[in-house]
């Protein structure tokens, strides 16, 4: 409960209180699923693993490992993602426009940067990790690239889609 109540009292009491709520609760197993799927979390000396105090956290909580948790993240879920024969991926794409019909989203247009055609991608986006999108048919999933985070703010700014910004965090 101290977990969400820093989260909440952090965002000036400006975030939803349930999903702070729900986060606080659930983390603790993700971070687990983490470690299963190859992460390789600093640990104590006494083998626990390490925390330490970040953003407004009032006492030591946030699991880092060392100074490469994002690299380390992103390599877990690409090896993890290898194992499921029913996820597709597009790599070295570009997505052109986001589908809005009747104010829902139904999926985005593309361009594949080595084969030069467009195509449609119907789905719904995740708002995890910004760029992360699963299909409705089909899962896929965008690889992070230097370009692409301005892009899609651009994309989902045109459309009316962005949601609490000023809690984003780089």
């Amino acid at each position: 409960k101290l977990h969400a109540w820093d989260t909440i009292k952090g965002s000036d009491f400006l975030c939803d209180q349930d999903v702070a709520m729900r986060f606080a609760e659930e983390i603790p197993k993700e971070i687990l699923l983490l470690e299963h799927w190859g992460i390789p979390w600093s640990r104590s000396p006494d083998g626990r693993l390490a925390q330490r105090a970040f953003g407004g956290h009032s006492f030591n909580r946030a699991v880092f490992a060392a100074d490469k948790t994002g690299f380390f993240e992103m390599q877990a879920l690409y090896d993890t993602l290898q194992k499921y024969a029913n996820v597709s991926r597009y790599d070295e794409c570009y997505v052109t426009s986001i589908l809005i019909k009747d104010n829902v989203f139904c999926g985005v247009t593309v361009w594949g940067l080595t084969s030069g055609e467009f195509f449609l991608i119907q789905g719904m986006v995740d708002k995890g990790n910004r760029h992360q999108v699963y299909a409705n048919f089909k899962p896929w999933i965008m690889k992070e690239c230097h370009g692409s985070f301005p892009d899609i703010l651009a994309l989902n700014t045109e459309k009316g889609c962005l949601y609490q910004m000023e809690y984003h965090e780089e």
